[in-house]
Formats: structure tokens, C-alpha cells, sequence
């Protein structure tokens, strides 16, 4: 029996900082589910869909700073317009069994950014409940490997964290 559920972004975090004390940046829009066979949470698959569009700055700055780091973003460095959506998706997993419900995963899945897709194994865990799943995490990518150019301000090293809940889907 194939367990599934869909992320739920009002109960999750999820953002992007360019590293060297760079700019934080909250992902407010976003979609996707996770499935998987039963207990067999090695046989874990997840797809999740962002609006790029979605990034708002989480710095304290003034509102003026605000909306020109948020529309050099969006129109020099995600060329939002050209590129609306990142994808993720994982197509396998490795699981160690932490503690009961508690799983350490590799997700070996697909990042589609910017017009280039690239292989991304990211690391996170699981956490399976009667109410439904978390998957935290944290990885890093580099903005060249997509062929974006990060701003003047921006490091080429991005940190990505996440805290996604998912609720079983219906």
C-alpha cells in the first residue's frame, strides 16, 4: 500500500541564504508530495515544485532595501520571467532508522533551476507521525553549476534549509 502525502507550506520553513553573511531569504510558495511503499521508506519518492518568484527577504532592512534586493533577485539572478519555477525531484532515498519513526535520509532525486537540471543528493530527516511526516535538512549549491550569476553582493554558494511538514493526502 503506497503511503502518500503533500507538503503543507503554512506549517513548514524553508529558505535560501547566500553564504559569507549574505541575504536570508524565506521560500513562501511551494507544493509537493512524498510517497512511499508501506514501511519501506528507502523506496521514498518526493517532488517539490517552488514558485521563484515566492523568495521574500527576511533581513531587518528598510522597506526600500527590501523590494530592490527582492527585484534584483528575481529579475537578475533568478530571471524570473524566463524561469518561474524550481523542481526537485527524488526518485530514491537511503534510510537509516534513527529511532522508532525517526529515519536519517539521502535523497537522491534532480534539481531543475534555471533552465539546467543537475543531479542533488541532499540529505535531511524524516520524521513519520500519526498526523503526518517532517523532513528537515540542509544543503549547499552553487549558483554557477546553474548558470546564474549572483549579484554583486551575493556568494556563488547558496545554503539551502529546510523544515517541511506534510500532511497524508486524502
Amino acid at each position: 500500500m503506497m503511503t502518500r502525502y503533500r507538503f503543507d507550506a503554512s506549517q513548514s520553513q524553508f529558505t535560501a541564504q547566500a553564504l559569507a553573511a549574505g541575504p536570508t531569504f524565506a521560500v513562501r510558495d511551494f507544493a509537493g508530495r512524498v510517497r512511499f511503499e508501506g514501511g519501506a521508506v528507502a523506496g521514498l519518492r518526493l517532488d517539490l515544485l517552488v514558485e521563484a518568484d515566492s523568495l521574500e527577504l527576511t533581513d531587518p532592512v528598510s522597506a526600500a532595501d527590501r523590494h530592490e534586493t527582492e527585484e534584483t533577485l528575481r529579475r537578475d539572478v533568478l530571471e524570473v520571467p524566463r524561469y518561474p519555477q524550481v523542481f526537485y525531484e527524488a526518485a530514491g532515498a537511503s534510510a537509516d532508522l534513527i529511532a522508532q519513526g525517526r529515519y536519517r535520509l539521502r535523497l537522491d532525486g534532480r534539481l531543475s533551476l534555471h533552465g539546467v537540471t543537475r543531479p542533488e543528493a541532499v540529505g535531511a530527516e524524516l520524521i513519520v507521525s500519526d498526523e503526518g511526516i517532517r523532513l528537515r535538512g540542509e544543503w549547499s549549491l552553487r549558483l554557477s553549476d546553474y548558470q546564474i550569476r549572483p549579484a554583486k553582493a551575493l556568494s556563488d554558494t547558496v545554503r539551502l534549509a529546510f523544515d517541511l511538514a506534510a500532511v497524508p493526502e486524502e
